[in-house]
Protein backbone atom coordinates (compact mmCIF):
# COMPACT_ATOMS: atom_id res chain seq x y z
CA UNK A 1 0.00 0.00 0.00
CA UNK A 2 0.93 3.69 -0.05
CA UNK A 3 3.23 5.01 2.65
CA UNK A 4 1.70 7.68 4.87
CA UNK A 5 5.08 8.79 6.29
CA UNK A 6 8.34 9.51 4.49
CA UNK A 7 11.58 9.99 6.37
CA UNK A 8 13.69 13.11 5.74
CA UNK A 9 17.21 13.51 7.15
CA UNK A 10 17.78 16.51 9.39
CA UNK A 11 21.01 17.36 7.52
CA UNK A 12 19.12 17.73 4.22
CA UNK A 13 15.49 18.67 4.99
CA UNK A 14 14.66 20.33 1.64
CA UNK A 15 12.91 18.19 -0.95
CA UNK A 16 12.06 19.21 -4.52
CA UNK A 17 10.11 17.58 -7.31
CA UNK A 18 8.75 14.98 -4.92
CA UNK A 19 5.38 13.54 -5.82
CA UNK A 20 2.99 13.40 -2.89
CA UNK A 21 0.04 11.02 -2.74
CA UNK A 22 -2.68 11.56 -0.18
CA UNK A 23 -4.38 8.34 0.88
CA UNK A 24 -7.04 7.58 3.45
CA UNK A 25 -6.47 4.81 5.93
CA UNK A 26 -9.31 2.49 6.79
CA UNK A 27 -10.21 4.43 9.92
CA UNK A 28 -10.18 7.91 8.33
CA UNK A 29 -13.44 9.65 7.49
CA UNK A 30 -14.06 9.85 3.74
CA UNK A 31 -17.56 11.12 3.12
CA UNK A 32 -19.44 12.94 0.39
CA UNK A 33 -22.63 14.65 1.43
CA UNK A 34 -25.28 17.02 0.18
CA UNK A 35 -27.44 19.07 2.54
CA UNK A 36 -30.60 20.76 1.31
CA UNK A 37 -32.27 23.32 3.55
CA UNK A 38 -35.58 25.00 2.84
CA UNK A 39 -37.09 27.45 5.29
CA UNK A 40 -39.97 29.89 5.46
CA UNK A 41 -40.68 32.21 8.35
CA UNK A 42 -42.98 35.01 9.33
CA UNK A 43 -42.68 37.55 12.11
CA UNK A 44 -44.90 40.34 13.31
CA UNK A 45 -44.25 43.15 15.76
CA UNK A 46 -47.18 45.17 17.03
CA UNK A 47 -47.76 47.97 19.53
CA UNK A 48 -50.75 46.94 21.64
CA UNK A 49 -50.58 50.18 23.64
CA UNK A 50 -47.93 52.92 23.80
CA UNK A 51 -46.28 50.91 26.61
CA UNK A 52 -46.91 47.31 25.48
CA UNK A 53 -45.34 45.64 22.46
CA UNK A 54 -45.78 42.08 21.18
CA UNK A 55 -43.39 40.12 18.96
CA UNK A 56 -44.49 36.79 17.42
CA UNK A 57 -42.79 34.60 14.86
CA UNK A 58 -42.92 31.15 13.33
CA UNK A 59 -40.29 29.34 11.24
CA UNK A 60 -40.61 26.06 9.33
CA UNK A 61 -37.50 24.20 8.18
CA UNK A 62 -37.07 21.16 5.98
CA UNK A 63 -33.56 19.78 6.41
CA UNK A 64 -32.48 16.89 4.16
CA UNK A 65 -29.08 15.25 4.27
CA UNK A 66 -27.73 12.56 1.93
CA UNK A 67 -24.33 11.11 2.75
CA UNK A 68 -22.10 8.49 1.13
CA UNK A 69 -19.34 6.72 3.07
CA UNK A 70 -16.51 6.20 0.57
CA UNK A 71 -14.03 4.41 2.82
CA UNK A 72 -12.48 1.45 1.05
CA UNK A 73 -12.59 -0.56 4.26
CA UNK A 74 -16.36 -0.13 4.49
CA UNK A 75 -17.92 -3.33 3.19
CA UNK A 76 -21.36 -2.67 4.64
CA UNK A 77 -23.94 0.00 3.95
CA UNK A 78 -22.50 3.12 2.29
CA UNK A 79 -25.42 5.51 1.74
CA UNK A 80 -27.39 7.27 4.47
CA UNK A 81 -30.13 9.89 4.44
CA UNK A 82 -32.40 11.75 6.80
CA UNK A 83 -35.05 14.45 6.48
CA UNK A 84 -36.22 16.61 9.39
CA UNK A 85 -39.23 18.92 9.35
CA UNK A 86 -38.92 21.42 12.17
CA UNK A 87 -41.31 24.06 13.56
CA UNK A 88 -39.70 26.88 15.56
CA UNK A 89 -42.12 29.34 17.22
CA UNK A 90 -41.20 32.41 19.24
CA UNK A 91 -43.25 34.84 21.29
CA UNK A 92 -42.15 37.95 23.13
CA UNK A 93 -43.75 40.70 25.21
CA UNK A 94 -42.28 44.13 26.07
CA UNK A 95 -43.69 46.39 28.75
CA UNK A 96 -42.45 49.90 29.64
CA UNK A 97 -44.11 50.94 32.93
CA UNK A 98 -41.88 54.04 33.13
CA UNK A 99 -39.48 55.52 30.58
CA UNK A 100 -36.14 54.30 32.07
CA UNK A 101 -37.40 50.72 32.66
CA UNK A 102 -38.28 47.98 30.18
CA UNK A 103 -39.63 44.56 31.20
CA UNK A 104 -39.78 41.60 28.83
CA UNK A 105 -40.79 37.95 28.65
CA UNK A 106 -40.12 35.49 25.83
CA UNK A 107 -40.65 31.89 24.80
CA UNK A 108 -38.85 30.18 21.94
CA UNK A 109 -38.19 26.73 20.51
CA UNK A 110 -35.18 25.76 18.39
CA UNK A 111 -33.76 22.48 17.12
CA UNK A 112 -30.45 20.93 16.06
CA UNK A 113 -30.48 18.02 13.58
CA UNK A 114 -28.88 14.86 14.91
CA UNK A 115 -26.16 14.87 12.25
CA UNK A 116 -24.40 17.71 14.04
CA UNK A 117 -23.19 21.18 13.22
CA UNK A 118 -20.86 20.15 10.40
CA UNK A 119 -23.36 17.77 8.75
CA UNK A 120 -20.67 15.16 8.12
CA UNK A 121 -21.35 12.57 10.79
CA UNK A 122 -24.44 10.74 9.54
CA UNK A 123 -24.12 6.97 10.07
CA UNK A 124 -26.22 3.93 10.85
CA UNK A 125 -26.16 4.86 14.54
CA UNK A 126 -27.46 8.42 13.99
CA UNK A 127 -29.67 8.13 10.91
CA UNK A 128 -32.86 7.53 12.90
CA UNK A 129 -32.27 10.08 15.66
CA UNK A 130 -34.65 12.98 16.08
CA UNK A 131 -33.26 16.53 16.26
CA UNK A 132 -32.33 17.84 19.67
CA UNK A 133 -34.85 20.43 20.79
CA UNK A 134 -34.35 23.48 23.00
CA UNK A 135 -37.23 25.24 24.75
CA UNK A 136 -36.33 28.52 26.41
CA UNK A 137 -38.52 30.57 28.74
CA UNK A 138 -37.04 33.88 29.84
CA UNK A 139 -38.05 37.06 31.64
CA UNK A 140 -35.96 40.10 32.43
CA UNK A 141 -35.51 43.85 32.55
CA UNK A 142 -33.38 46.72 31.29
CA UNK A 143 -33.06 49.90 33.32
CA UNK A 144 -31.25 53.14 32.51
CA UNK A 145 -29.68 54.28 35.78
CA UNK A 146 -28.22 57.40 34.24
CA UNK A 147 -27.36 58.96 30.89
CA UNK A 148 -24.60 56.37 30.29
CA UNK A 149 -25.19 53.59 32.86
CA UNK A 150 -27.45 50.60 32.21
CA UNK A 151 -28.49 47.60 34.32
CA UNK A 152 -29.95 44.39 32.88
CA UNK A 153 -31.22 41.18 34.40
CA UNK A 154 -32.79 37.94 33.23
CA UNK A 155 -34.15 34.72 34.69
CA UNK A 156 -34.44 31.72 32.38
CA UNK A 157 -35.36 28.07 32.10
CA UNK A 158 -33.89 26.04 29.23
CA UNK A 159 -35.13 22.50 28.57
CA UNK A 160 -33.08 20.32 26.25
CA UNK A 161 -34.60 17.08 24.93
CA UNK A 162 -33.56 14.21 22.66
CA UNK A 163 -30.06 14.22 24.08
CA UNK A 164 -27.91 11.36 22.88
CA UNK A 165 -26.32 8.48 24.80
CA UNK A 166 -24.55 5.23 24.01
CA UNK A 167 -26.73 2.12 24.08
CA UNK A 168 -25.39 -0.05 26.94
CA UNK A 169 -26.67 -3.22 25.23
CA UNK A 170 -25.21 -2.56 21.77
CA UNK A 171 -21.68 -1.10 21.58
CA UNK A 172 -21.37 1.66 18.99
CA UNK A 173 -25.09 2.35 18.85
CA UNK A 174 -26.49 5.72 19.92
CA UNK A 175 -29.98 6.11 21.38
CA UNK A 176 -32.02 9.10 22.51
CA UNK A 177 -33.08 8.85 26.12
CA UNK A 178 -31.95 12.02 27.81
CA UNK A 179 -33.21 15.41 28.80
CA UNK A 180 -31.79 18.15 30.95
CA UNK A 181 -32.98 21.44 32.43
CA UNK A 182 -30.95 24.58 33.04
CA UNK A 183 -32.29 27.38 35.22
CA UNK A 184 -30.46 30.56 36.03
CA UNK A 185 -30.29 34.24 36.81
CA UNK A 186 -28.03 36.80 35.11
CA UNK A 187 -27.38 40.41 36.18
CA UNK A 188 -25.13 43.02 34.59
CA UNK A 189 -24.15 46.66 35.02
CA UNK A 190 -22.50 48.50 32.13
CA UNK A 191 -21.47 52.07 31.43
CA UNK A 192 -19.96 55.12 33.06
CA UNK A 193 -20.35 55.47 36.81
CA UNK A 194 -18.71 58.92 36.65
CA UNK A 195 -17.10 60.97 33.91
CA UNK A 196 -13.76 59.22 34.52
CA UNK A 197 -14.88 55.77 35.70
CA UNK A 198 -16.19 53.06 33.36
CA UNK A 199 -17.38 49.73 34.75
CA UNK A 200 -18.68 46.38 33.50
CA UNK A 201 -19.96 43.95 36.13
CA UNK A 202 -21.73 40.61 35.60
CA UNK A 203 -23.15 37.93 37.88
CA UNK A 204 -24.62 34.58 36.83
CA UNK A 205 -26.16 31.83 38.94
CA UNK A 206 -27.19 28.63 37.19
CA UNK A 207 -28.17 25.02 37.77
CA UNK A 208 -28.08 22.40 35.00
CA UNK A 209 -29.29 18.89 35.85
CA UNK A 210 -30.34 15.70 34.11
CA UNK A 211 -34.14 15.35 34.13
CA UNK A 212 -34.45 12.07 32.22
CA UNK A 213 -32.12 9.15 32.87
CA UNK A 214 -29.53 8.12 30.29
CA UNK A 215 -27.12 5.21 30.09
CA UNK A 216 -24.43 7.63 31.29
CA UNK A 217 -26.21 9.55 34.05
CA UNK A 218 -29.22 9.19 36.39
CA UNK A 219 -31.83 11.85 37.05
CA UNK A 220 -30.51 14.65 39.24
CA UNK A 221 -26.88 14.46 38.18
CA UNK A 222 -25.34 17.82 37.25
CA UNK A 223 -24.31 18.63 33.70
CA UNK A 224 -20.62 18.95 32.96
CA UNK A 225 -18.72 22.26 32.92
CA UNK A 226 -21.56 24.31 34.40
CA UNK A 227 -20.42 26.28 37.46
CA UNK A 228 -23.22 27.34 39.76
CA UNK A 229 -21.71 30.82 40.16
CA UNK A 230 -19.68 33.05 37.84
CA UNK A 231 -18.96 36.74 38.31
CA UNK A 232 -16.69 39.39 36.85
CA UNK A 233 -16.04 43.10 37.20
CA UNK A 234 -13.84 45.36 35.09
CA UNK A 235 -13.02 48.98 35.92
CA UNK A 236 -11.28 51.59 33.81
CA UNK A 237 -10.35 54.93 35.37
CA UNK A 238 -9.03 57.94 33.46
CA UNK A 239 -6.20 59.34 35.58
CA UNK A 240 -5.30 62.09 33.09
CA UNK A 241 -6.50 62.79 29.54
CA UNK A 242 -3.59 60.61 28.31
CA UNK A 243 -3.31 57.93 31.02
CA UNK A 244 -5.92 55.36 32.11
CA UNK A 245 -5.66 52.29 34.31
CA UNK A 246 -7.82 49.17 34.43
CA UNK A 247 -8.41 46.51 37.05
CA UNK A 248 -10.67 43.48 36.86
CA UNK A 249 -11.62 40.37 38.81
CA UNK A 250 -12.98 37.12 37.34
CA UNK A 251 -14.52 34.43 39.55
CA UNK A 252 -15.69 30.98 38.49
CA UNK A 253 -17.15 28.49 40.95
CA UNK A 254 -16.33 24.80 41.06
CA UNK A 255 -17.89 22.47 38.50
CA UNK A 256 -17.80 18.84 37.40
CA UNK A 257 -15.46 17.85 34.58
CA UNK A 258 -17.89 15.36 33.04
CA UNK A 259 -21.35 13.87 33.37
CA UNK A 260 -19.92 11.23 35.73
CA UNK A 261 -19.74 13.87 38.52
CA UNK A 262 -16.68 12.00 39.78
CA UNK A 263 -14.11 14.78 39.34
CA UNK A 264 -14.58 18.37 40.50
CA UNK A 265 -12.77 21.26 38.85
CA UNK A 266 -11.90 23.76 41.62
CA UNK A 267 -13.19 27.31 41.46
CA UNK A 268 -10.83 30.25 41.06
CA UNK A 269 -10.62 34.02 41.35
CA UNK A 270 -8.28 35.77 38.91
CA UNK A 271 -7.20 39.41 38.92
CA UNK A 272 -6.22 41.26 35.71
CA UNK A 273 -4.84 44.75 35.15
CA UNK A 274 -4.06 47.18 32.35
CA UNK A 275 -2.45 50.56 31.65
CA UNK A 276 -3.47 52.71 28.67
CA UNK A 277 -1.26 55.53 27.42
CA UNK A 278 -2.23 57.87 24.60
CA UNK A 279 0.79 58.96 22.51
CA UNK A 280 -0.09 62.05 20.53
CA UNK A 281 -3.33 62.16 18.58
CA UNK A 282 -3.09 58.87 16.69
CA UNK A 283 -1.12 56.32 18.74
CA UNK A 284 -2.02 54.40 21.89
CA UNK A 285 0.22 52.19 24.01
CA UNK A 286 -1.53 49.43 25.99
CA UNK A 287 -0.09 47.10 28.65
CA UNK A 288 -2.26 44.16 29.77
CA UNK A 289 -1.38 41.81 32.61
CA UNK A 290 -3.56 38.71 33.02
CA UNK A 291 -3.46 36.74 36.26
CA UNK A 292 -1.66 39.36 38.30
CA UNK A 293 -1.43 37.08 41.31
CA UNK A 294 0.06 34.23 39.25
CA UNK A 295 -2.45 31.74 40.67
CA UNK A 296 -2.89 28.15 39.53
CA UNK A 297 -6.29 27.83 37.84
CA UNK A 298 -8.14 25.63 35.37
CA UNK A 299 -10.87 27.21 33.22
CA UNK A 300 -12.17 23.99 31.62
CA UNK A 301 -11.47 20.34 30.90
CA UNK A 302 -11.99 17.68 28.26
CA UNK A 303 -13.18 14.88 30.50
CA UNK A 304 -12.21 13.50 33.88
CA UNK A 305 -8.54 13.02 33.01
CA UNK A 306 -7.80 15.83 30.55
CA UNK A 307 -7.94 19.05 32.57
CA UNK A 308 -6.83 22.26 30.86
CA UNK A 309 -4.55 24.46 33.00
CA UNK A 310 -4.89 28.24 32.89
CA UNK A 311 -2.02 30.48 31.82
CA UNK A 312 0.36 31.84 34.46
CA UNK A 313 0.95 35.58 34.76
CA UNK A 314 0.83 36.85 31.17
CA UNK A 315 2.02 40.29 29.99
CA UNK A 316 1.05 41.78 26.62
CA UNK A 317 2.25 45.09 25.19
CA UNK A 318 0.60 46.52 22.10
CA UNK A 319 0.69 49.71 20.07
CA UNK A 320 -2.28 50.83 18.01
CA UNK A 321 -2.88 53.71 15.66
CA UNK A 322 -6.12 55.39 14.75
CA UNK A 323 -6.91 56.73 11.30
Amino acid sequence: GLLTLLGTPVSDPTRRNLSVAYANTGSDAFNAGVAQITAVFAQVQADITPRVQVLAGLRYDVFSLDLEDRRVANTGRREFSRTDRIWSPRLGLLFRPVEPLTLYASYSVSSLPASGDQFAGLALSTEALKPESFRNLEAGFKADLGPRLMATGAAYQLDRENTQALDPATPGRIVQTGAQRSTGLELSLTGKVTERWEAVATLAVQSAKITRQTSAAPVGRRAALTPELTASVWNKVEVTPRVSIGLGVVHQGEMYTSISNAVTLPGFTRVDGAVFLRLGEDYRLQLNVENLGDISWSPTSHGDNNIMPGAPRTVRLSVSRGF
